[in-house]
């Protein structure tokens, strides 16, 4: 989940082993990642074993083979220890398996299992199972005594856990971890490696003396391309940048109390000192939500979401602040409201206007457990002056239109509509980004450069399947647009001449058999050629270009006609 996280592979039930360096190997365990940063190659490594289905490098033992869960877990902790950078870390194990019980039922596989994750969990090692759901009605037992429920609560387990009686206090671990395919699977571990991107924490002030203590979380991280790296071209370190400011006049270097903060208004340059600046930033409001009221939710339009919201998750910093808030998110959310409060982040930053819209604490439906959060979505408001306003005109009544025209305009709307697996709805990479990605992977695979595919451009074979639709729907709208069609532009574009004429007497033949047309199907070329024999001006269009060599062989036409004249006489 982070850019520095290091991750690793281990495949259990395979027919092949192996162990990185001098580590153990251990039957039917194949580690295929080490604990490392992943790299293009190894991510490349992964897309290809699963699209290409190739499992020979591994191979998959028969169901009947001996695989012990606590040689797994002990090379787990071998692949921890042998790291010299894991302790900066926080140790996760994400293991997925279909397996109800590896031990196969022999008491001393089941204990050694046990011991081996009590041993992960003492050297503070998370473990997080998910389980894949056989085919329905079959179910994943994670019954009572049942070998995944022992080892969950032997790991969940606390020293202070037992109840008045001596015995430990039972962990309730439902059936949250288990999954019915792979794309809840998918799912789960996503939500589990998501990391909250909690970047600070408001208050938000309902009165005097009422106020809620609130967590900012990020909800999408913005993404871009990573800027270029300077190294040095002789020994390819990574160079340092310094920034220095130099006086125009004088050419000195300036320190920042040599510098002012100056503002243009009215033609007269004001400076301000570095005190009076924050003076005046301490004037525009102050820090954190301040309540101004409530308004219907119906007076939340898609066009005030200008960017991307963060979310507001209730804490203990203040007491009672979680309890207050979920009674507040119920109360808007009965009452279809959001709360429209004053925000400033800091002292620095500028006061907004933002909406509050309540979410409710979402469940899962048969395991309930918490799939979303309750809190707040805070929306930056847009001011007056940032809100187009169009003058569009009057939209035209449903009378106006006749039972042949509705009918045609909804069955174009039908015909045209996206469907949901379309890649137009659910996202079109960017051209410019996929291609930049592709070539970035190219050149860290060290491999030719594969050629992109722009998602962006129209299905012409899809638009050609809707013919007989917008047809109706031109008739039905008395709509000529065969000249707009680009079939037919390209049919009736006339094609510029490659022939170009030679002499005069080619260039008086071609105009006195086509006239202008025929000159205008020349290309720029061959018409500039023309006019730079006869001194004329080469700028303009082509239409411009051709118009000048039409005049200028109406007026050779004209002379020449005048010389046959006189020669007659």
């Amino acid at each position: 989940s982070g850019d520095q996280d290091l991750m690793g592979l281990v495949l259990f039930g395979t027919e092949q082993a192996k162990a990185p360096g001098e580590l153990q190997a251990f039957p039917h365990i194949y580690v295929l990642q080490e604990l490392d940063v992943p790299s293009a190659s190894t991510i490349f490594e992964l897309q290809q074993i699963l699209r290409k289905k190739e499992f020979g490098s591994f191979g998959h033992a028969d169901h009947h083979a001996p695989v012990e869960l606590s040689h797994v877990l002990w090379l787990v902790s071998m692949l921890f220890n042998s790291s010299s950078t894991i302790k900066r870390y926080r140790r996760r194990v994400l293991l997925i398996t279909n397996d109800e019980d590896p031990s196969r039922g022999h008491v001393d596989k089941r204990k050694h299992a046990m011991m081996r994750a009590k041993d992960l969990k003492e050297s503070h090692v998370l473990f997080e199972p998910f389980f894949i759901a056989p085919p329905p009605p079959a179910t994943f037992n994670l019954l009572e005594g049942s070998f995944w429920k022992s080892l969950l609560v032997e790991i969940a387990r606390r020293a202070d856990d037992t109840a008045d009686d001596g015995q430990p206090e039972p962990v309730d671990w439902g059936v949250g971890c288990i999954c019915k395919d792979a794309n809840e699977l998918t799912s789960r571990i996503s939500r589990a490696q998501h990391r909250k991107r909690a970047y600070g924490s408001t208050d938000l002030q309902l009165s005097s003396s009422q106020i809620l203590s609130l967590k900012l979380v990020k909800v999408i991280k913005p993404f871009s391309k990573p800027s270029g790296i300077k190294v040095s071209a002789k020994t390819g370190n990574t160079l340092k940048s310094e920034k220095s400011y130099m006086c125009k006049a004088h050419g000195a270097l300036l320190q920042s109390s040599d510098m002012y903060k100056a503002f243009d208004f009215g033609g007269k340059i004001l400076y301000f000192e570095p005190y009076e600046i924050k003076e005046f930033c301490a004037e525009l409001g102050k820090v954190g939500l301040h309540l101004l009221g409530f308004k219907g939710v119906e007076r939340l339009k898609p066009y005030h979401n200008t960017g991307s919201s963060i979310f507001l998750e209730p804490s203990e910093d203040r007491a009672g602040s979680v309890c207050a808030a979920e009674a507040l998110v119920r109360a808007m959310l009965l009452k279809q409201k959001i709360a429209i409060c004053a925000f400033r982040r800091n002292l620095s930053s500028a006061a907004a206007l933002v909406a509050l819209l309540p979410q409710a604490r979402e469940l899962e439906p048969n395991t309930q457990v918490q799939r979303m959060p309750f809190g707040f979505h805070m929306i930056s408001l847009p001011w007056a002056n940032e809100v187009r306003k169009p003058d569009l005109p009057a939209p035209i009544p449903m009378e106006d239109f006749d039972d042949q025209q509705l009918e045609a305009t909804r069955m174009l709307t039908r015909q045209l509509t996206l469907p949901e697996t379309s890649p137009f709805v659910r996202g079109v990479p960017n051209p410019a980004t996929h291609k930049f990605f592709a070539q970035m992977q190219s050149i860290a695979l060290q491999q030719a450069r594969q050629p992109t595919k722009d998602e962006s451009i129209p299905n012409c074979e899809w638009l050609d399947a809707t013919s007989t639709v917008t047809g109706s729907f031109r008739s039905a709208f008395n709509i000529d647009d065969e000249e707009l069609s680009y079939d037919n532009r390209a049919a009736k574009r006339p094609k510029a001449s490659s022939s170009a004429p030679q002499t005069q007497a080619d260039w008086m033949e071609l105009f006195t058999s086509g006239g202008h047309e025929a000159l205008s199907k020349l290309t720029v070329p061959i018409l500039k050629e023309f006019c730079k024999a006869h001194h004329l001006p080469l700028s303009g269009k082509k239409d411009d270009v051709a118009l000048r060599v039409f005049n200028k062989l109406t007026e050779l036409a004209a002379e020449e006609g005048a010389r046959a004249a006189q020669v007659s006489l």
